[in-house]
């Protein structure tokens, strides 16, 4: 079956054509700039932070964080239920 754009001869919706479409014409009446940076985080202090916290954790001064004690996705969640026949595996 031939698509749309090979029977109509529709032209290629390339990002030249779709970024008008998704967001550059909201952008034009809200007159925002599309191409600034509006929010940057200084990678170098949080990566210092992180330093800092993990040398709280290790002299104590922190608690460790928090870590699951069982299973949390639905696959550990699966892996962990009993593999008879019953409620809970139907299979």
């Amino acid at each position: 079956m031939a698509s749309a754009q090979e029977r109509y001869g529709y032209p290629d919706l390339s990002d030249a054509v779709k970024d008008p479409v998704n967001g550059l014409n909201a952008a034009e009446l809200f007159d925002l700039d599309p191409d600034a940076t509006s929010c940057v985080l200084a990678a170098d202090m949080l990566e210092a932070n992180r330093l800092a916290q993990r040398e709280l954790v290790a002299t104590g001064d922190l608690p460790a964080p928090w870590v699951p004690s069982g299973p949390v996705t639905r696959g550990q969640i699966l892996r962990w239920l009993p593999h008879e026949k019953g409620p809970w595996n139907p299979t």
